[in-house]
């Protein structure tokens, strides 16, 4: 293995920290939200690992999420899932998916996806993985308190189910 750092092009994101970079179509990676300071984003880029060329794809008009950073994301059914973060002033606990079964090239639509069950408490810089079809949400914090709970999202069924971390 060995380190490299390509020449990119396209329509490059701003220097953020605190986004979400998934892996998309093997080949595709999304970037999501982040800031810079006291800025907070919500865009979203795709980096095309081929051709090393960034895009920022049209988003439709609608809802769409909170500018946010230390929010998790994991890609499912050619869906991003995301899940909390924070807003600069408050942490989230709220759950969007965006469809990129449209294609890339077309217009991407956010949804709000409502759960049901119990639900997280908000909260950011929380690690998040996909197995199978099942989100699993670890620790975090919500700038007072850190978080040692493990959430459970199975997103076919969208249903939070809460365990505790045993230490």
């Amino acid at each position: 293995m060995q380190w490299s750092h390509p020449e990119t092009h396209g329509d490059v994101p701003p220097p953020i920290r605190g986004h979400t970079a998934t892996l998309f179509d093997r080949k595709q990676i999304i970037v999501y939200g982040g800031g810079d300071g006291t800025v907070y984003y919500d865009h979203v880029y795709v980096f095309d690992t081929t051709t090393h060329r960034w895009t920022r794809p049209q988003i439709a008009p609608g809802p769409r999420p909170a500018p946010r950073r230390a929010h998790s994301a994991v890609m499912y059914n050619n869906k991003l899932w995301i899940f909390g973060g924070g807003t600069g002033l408050t942490a989230l606990n709220d759950v969007w998916a965006l469809d990129l079964s449209v294609g890339l090239g077309r217009p991407l639509r956010w949804e709000c996806v409502r759960t049901t069950g119990a639900c997280p408490t908000p909260r950011g810089y929380h690690t998040a993985n996909l197995v199978k079809d099942v989100m699993v949400v670890i620790g975090g914090s919500d700038a007072k308190d850190a978080h040692w709970d493990i959430w459970i999202l199975e997103l076919g069924r969208l249903c939070l189910i809460h365990f505790f971390l045993l230490l």
